[in-house]
């Protein structure tokens, strides 16, 4: 029987089963991880439980290899099903998956004519294989059950565009007949693959996430519905332009600031944001203002999976917050004296998730009265979302380079939830988060060459350090 249909089994306390991807790279969002060895992530994926392992050989948009495919067969453990994953167009490339491993391969109906989908598909049976085949509307799904396709993947992405419909694969898996399917691309949350379960997919194909996590057996557990110690989220401050936002994007931020403040070394108006919102936006696949019914720290996490933005405010108008939001910010950051008015203000007006900044003097320069201290923090969690410590040296606030007291963090991130700034650095910030677990760290100057222009290599190690830590 082809190893494909066996793997199409949910393991115990999964409700679907799991094809994990290695790619490097992709059409839609450059490069993904493009220094991985897929021999270890291979090992990772299989002890995770995967019941497929995607490999993707394409070599200019995807930069894969068929030594990638054969280093994934021959490490991965528990015999997962091995799937070549490329343009495949002639029986050859069959044959060359297989000898490289493969037990299957995909079968674009977008790419091939109806004849020559008949033909491979024969090939393939000939060779013991049952392969994956792709659709994308529903007349290749027609054509795809009418040909025999015993194995199904659904892609949500427009191969043209490449924009997610999140809930194409709702609408075509009814017209699968009794094939096996599968709902492939965008898929990075337990409630995505939760609905997919529902709606009776029998499997769900996973890259991209799974490539950009920092422990990627963790990853797995959360995705498919186990239980994983909450991740630091890490956000990237000061950000000034599309290329930034970009590369912050890319290295696995969570969060990506802009400061709407004139003063700031790091400004952008409203005009200059426009752009790189909409690429951030665009990166995470993300259409419209986000629904923050939810405002639950649980609800913060799961949107911030894929990278948000974050505008930052000092004393601004409260048209001009609320006409930033509305204009696609994700979160508010509220850095001046906003009081509880005004928050409560901005909560009748729009639905936003509210971060309240409270500036803290420099390490050895005096202590913090605890108990005000912690009046003060209860008094603001009355009206924000979670709060953000941060250095302020001789009436600057944000992005002074400066560390505080974080025995000061330990306390306040048991008292609610809190992001740390002031001072952080790729080097430092392991040994913040030794010491204290909050909800995220922020760093704006330590990951720049400039004020307002960031250094890739250093956001990069910023953010892994994060991740690791």
């Amino acid at each position: 029987a082809a190893r494909i249909q066996e793997g199409m089994t949910a393991r115990d306390g999964w409700k679907v089963a799991l094809a994990a991807e290695f790619k490097r790279a992709s059409p839609s969002k450059g490069d993904i991880a493009p220094d991985l060895v897929p021999a270890e992530v291979a090992r990772q994926y299989s002890r995770a439980g995967a019941a497929v392992l995607s490999v993707l050989t394409e070599p200019v948009w995807f930069k894969g290899t068929c030594e990638d495919l054969l280093a994934v067969r021959m490490a991965a453990q528990n015999r997962p099903a091995i799937l070549r994953k490329d343009f495949v167009v002639e029986e050859y490339q069959i044959v060359e998956g297989l000898a490289h491993g493969a037990d299957t391969v995909l079968l674009m109906v977008s790419i091939l004519p109806r004849s020559k989908l008949r033909s491979l598909l024969a090939c393939c049976r000939r060779h013991g294989m049952e392969p994956l085949v792709e659709v994308v509307n529903e007349v290749e799904m027609q054509i795809a059950v009418s040909e025999g396709a015993s194995v199904i993947g659904i892609n949500n992405r427009n191969l043209h565009t490449f924009e997610l419909d999140p809930h194409r694969t709702d609408r075509l898996a009814l017209l699968a007949g009794s094939a096996v399917v599968l709902a492939l691309s965008g898929i990075s949350s337990a409630e995505e693959v939760d609905r997919y379960a529902k709606i009776g997919c029998h499997g769900v194909l996973v890259g991209e996430s799974l490539m950009r996590a920092a422990n990627i057996e963790n990853a797995i557990c959360g995705l498919m519905g186990g239980r994983v110690e909450s991740e630091v989220l890490a956000k990237v401050c000061g950000v000034t332009n599309v290329e930034d936002a970009t590369a912050a994007a890319r290295a696995g931020a969570n969060l990506i600031g802009l400061i709407f403040v004139a003063k700031s070394k790091r400004s952008v108006t409203f005009d200059s944001a426009a752009p790189i919102i909409e690429t951030v936006n665009s990166f995470s696949e993300r259409s419209g203002s986000i629904d923050w019914s939810d405002r639950s720290i649980a609800a913060l996490r799961r949107h911030a999976r894929r990278p948000l933005t974050v505008g930052v405010f000092m004393d601004h108008a409260l048209d001009e917050v609320v006409a930033a939001v509305r204009g696609g910010i994700g979160i508010v950051q509220l850095h001046g004296h906003e009081d509880a008015g005004y928050m409560q203000e901005l909560r009748n007006t729009v639905t936003t998730f509210i971060v309240k900044v409270l500036h803290i003097p420099p390490a050895g320069s005096g202590g913090v009265d605890l108990s005000a201290f912690r009046a003060q923090v209860t008094a603001v969690m009355q009206h924000a979302d979670a709060i953000l410590l941060d250095t302020a040296v001789k009436g600057e606030s944000g992005g002074t380079g400066t560390v505080f007291d974080w025995a000061l963090a330990e306390e306040v991130a048991k008292w609610a939830p809190t992001f740390v700034a002031g001072g952080l650095t790729a080097e430092n910030v392991g040994e913040l988060l030794a010491r204290v677990r909050p909800l995220g760290v922020d760093v704006a100057s330590g990951v720049e060459m400039a004020p307002g222009k960031k250094d890739v290599g250093k956001v990069k190690a910023f953010v892994t350090g994060v991740k690791a830590a």
